[in-house]
């Protein structure tokens, strides 16, 4: 269930990760539309999916760790 939260998150990152890279493409002569879209395309889920692990991680750890009452 996280990680379909993530990718279905995805689209509204996408959206973001494009406002950030059109505002950084001034400062990148390299940064072109093209470059932007393949960006966005990527980093759009892998961010998400990177933290949707991290998260899934934690709560295993958690689930197994003994408790100490």
């Amino acid at each position: 269930m996280i990680r379909s939260f993530a990718l279905a998150l995805s689209a509204l990152s996408l959206r973001t990760w494009k406002m950030v890279l059109y505002q950084l493409q001034p400062y990148f002569e390299w940064l072109t539309p093209l470059h932007i879209y393949q960006l966005e395309a990527w980093l759009g889920w892998t961010i998400n999916l990177i933290i949707a692990e991290i998260i899934i991680f934690k709560l295993h750890q958690k689930i197994k760790s003994p408790k100490l009452s």
